[in-house]
């Protein structure tokens, strides 16, 4: 029975994720506390609390990808769309994503970050 559920056709992630390499074997679950959107979305970056062993989407501020907080690291990006309701995602690190495809725009000094915590992961478009 699907009443509780929403099925999520995500076709986006096949134009946002470019080509999967490798990632995170049997995905995560994030913890959505103060996630504002009621769907993470393919290419979302996820971060990780080294000291709570907790992973998290990247934080929306004003409607844009906000600020990495303390004490946490990047650990790649969602592969496919999830309901907020249901955080269980796969995460990629090693592979291509097409950054004009991301849910918000990919700043310079986030790009500059990304590459150096996670160097296998590359942000490319045509």
């Amino acid at each position: 029975m699907m009443d509780d559920e929403k099925i999520i056709v995500d076709a986006q992630a096949s134009i946002t994720i470019r080509r999967y390499i490798g990632g995170i074997t049997g995905g995560v679950t994030l913890d959505v506390d103060g996630f504002p959107d009621n769907v993470i979305k393919s290419g979302h970056p996820v971060i990780f609390n080294v000291k709570e062993g907790i992973y998290k989407p990247f934080p929306i501020s004003n409607g844009a990808f906000g600020t990495l907080p303390e004490g946490y690291e990047y650990k790649g990006v969602v592969v496919v769309s999830q309901p907020k309701a249901r955080p269980i995602v796969a995460v990629m690190n090693i592979g291509e994503v097409n950054d004009k495809a991301m849910p918000y725009e990919l700043t310079a000094e986030m790009r500059t970050a990304l590459k150096a915590a996670i160097p296998t992961l590359i942000f490319t478009h045509d």
